[in-house]
């Protein structure tokens, strides 16, 4: 292909440079675009993804752009509008990674490669006639997870991150408890990476796919967390610039799985939690979040005397039923005020109870496939006609019921189910888990969610019972992590305890509304869109039994928050 020229417009008091070039150090050539301040320099703002710099948000995703607040030309998927940060005395540069849009090369998502790339581009931007030095990154879900391998990397001129929803662990995103996204992780790949790749509609097939790995074989090779995941996912210890990490309640697991730990767990002296709700790309062009962004870009990057460090460390949301919601604040997490709270399961009667069991008892579901699980979910819709095709569903779960709440009660923070489980005709097994909210009029509360899921639960999880193993370093009795490692196959009638992360969340349930655990073989119903539908990666068959009493301790922590 013949090397691209920049080309130059201008909005009235903004230039626009398109296809710029920044050189790798390792030959390649990135291709971004910059909207800038005609007049002065400006501190940089960088995003990098496959998805095209060029791809407009009004063709990219036509239903997500109405929905947003900020609208206009040059307006480019989960991204900071260029023209309208330009215009805020910013240069806006967004690149396209090596082997997508107009950038060159093999697509190979997530790589250390495009890691040392991303570094490179900011040192770059740090050293332009047009800037100041300093540089931050931003941008929503993939424009938000590469930040911290470049941090890790330390660039020179790199000030601060705002990174807007799902974290920085890849393995987990793919992998949550051990057990592949398939459903997400395809259609991903498939629609929004493939269809911005470089050459298309100019090379063919078989030079597309030359130019790319192969992303769902290595999704499906590498199921631990082995050294080719460690070489792409960033240390937290190793991000020490000041950070704005963004999570969503109702992203299960995209957005809960690792905002949190790197709060927790990054060097870094100043560092923000912020916690919403609702949609996975309208909130970020929201008016109340650009007063957000722009409050902490301000500081760090033009060293506006805002008042930022005087903001509360974390910043929550809190959802009441009927699409209610209020804002709280903490200097921790998880919260200062948390009252760590069980509720026991009793398989006696199937209920949730504040005091344990005083007799042995269990309850079993089968863990048997049908062919309605394997089909495509594309759609909210195609997910409850797959729902209805599944013959096996009946059986597939079992339910834990409170008795109604005596007064209403805020659960805001990491939940840790514990449960006492063995196995039949089997020697693996994927343990789904959905926490319901059960209103005092007596149906289910459920809330607004990311994505094609219009209705979720209050939260979900799911672990292979082969991954069940404890990071005694890492984890807490709130927040067990799994070093996802190795295997520990089950034998038959062995009894084995499980301690699965559920959450965070943040729920007010009302007086007389009640909590349910649900456990299960499969998705739990709307949980929607993150279905595990790859035959070939679930661990069927044979029958799982719950065991609950005096010496099965089996329950759920709550962070309960006090008045």
């Amino acid at each position: 292909m013949a090397a691209l020229a920049s080309a130059q417009t201008s909005y009235e008091n903004v230039i626009v440079e398109k296809d710029v070039a920044i050189p790798t150090r390792d030959g390649h050539v990135l291709r971004c675009n910059i909207f800038r301040p005609r007049q002065g320099t400006a501190p940089a703002i960088l995003s990098v993804s496959p998805y095209g710099k060029d791809m407009l948000m009004s063709e990219a995703d036509p239903w997500e752009y109405r929905l947003c607040a900020q609208r206009g030309p040059d307006m480019i998927y989960e991204r900071l509008h260029g023209p309208t940060w330009a215009g805020h005395g910013y240069a806006v540069v967004h690149i396209d990674m090596a082997g997508s849009g107009a950038s060159e090369g093999v697509i190979d998502p997530w790589s250390a490669r495009d890691a040392d790339h991303y570094a490179d581009a900011v040192e770059w931007a740090a050293n332009q006639p047009w800037s100041t030095g300093k540089v931050g990154l931003a941008g929503l879900s993939y424009h938000s997870m590469t930040q911290p391998p470049v941090a890790a990397r330390k660039p020179k001129g790199l000030a601060c991150l705002l990174m807007w929803e799902v974290g920085y662990d890849y393995y987990r995103l793919v992998h949550d408890g051990g057990v592949f996204t398939a459903n997400f992780v395809d259609w991903w790949w498939r629609l929004w990476v493939l269809r911005t790749q470089n050459g298309v509609g100019k090379l063919s097939d078989e030079q597309l796919a030359a130019n790319r790995v192969d992303w769902e074989k290595l999704m499906r090779e590498h199921t631990l967390l082995d050294d080719w995941w460690k070489e792409r996912i960033a240390d937290p210890r190793d991000v020490d610039v000041p950070f704005l990490t963004v999570a969503n309640w109702c992203g299960v697991p995209v957005s809960t799985v690792s905002e949190f730990p790197l709060f927790k767990n990054a060097s870094s002296k100043h560092k923000w939690l912020r916690v919403i709700t609702g949609k996975h790309v309208k909130p970020m062009y929201d008016a109340d979040s650009l007063l957000v962004q722009k409050r902490f870009l301000d500081y760090w990057l033009k060293g506006v005397d805002n008042g930022l460090l005087d903001t509360p460390r974390v910043q929550y949301v809190v959802r009441h039923r009927d699409g209610q919601t209020e804002w709280k604040s903490d200097e921790q997490w998880p919260l200062s005020q948390t009252k760590w709270t069980q509720l026991h399961l009793d398989a006696t009667n199937m209920t949730l109870d504040w005091e344990p069991p005083h007799a042995a008892s269990s309850a079993s579901y089968h863990n048997e496939p049908d062919e309605g699980m394997w089909l495509p979910a594309g759609t909210y819709d195609m997910y409850l006609e797959n729902l209805t095709k599944e013959t096996r569903r009946e059986g597939s779960s079992i339910r834990f019921t409170s008795k109604p709440f005596r007064s209403s009660m805020e659960i805001t923070g990491p939940l840790n189910l514990t449960v006492q489980v063995s196995v039949e005709g089997t020697d693996d097994t994927d343990v789904f888990v959905t926490l319901r909210y059960i209103s005092r009029d007596g149906y289910e509360v459920l809330f607004d969610g990311i994505l094609d899921s219009p209705n979720l639960p209050v939260t979900s999880a799911v672990l292979r019972a082969s991954h069940r193993a404890l990071d005694e370093a890492t984890s807490t009795f709130h927040s067990p992590v799994h070093p996802h490692d190795a295997e520990q196959l089950l034998k038959a009638g062995q009894m084995y305890e499980l301690q699965i992360a559920v959450g965070p969340t943040s729920v007010v349930v009302e007086e007389g509304g009640r909590l349910v655990v649900e456990i299960g073989s499969r998705n739990g119903e709307n949980t929607f869109c993150y279905l595990r539908n790859d035959p070939g990666t679930r661990k069927m068959g044979g029958k799982v039994t719950v065991h609950t009493g005096p010496d099965h301790r089996s329950s759920i922590l709550l962070p309960v928050q006090e008045a």
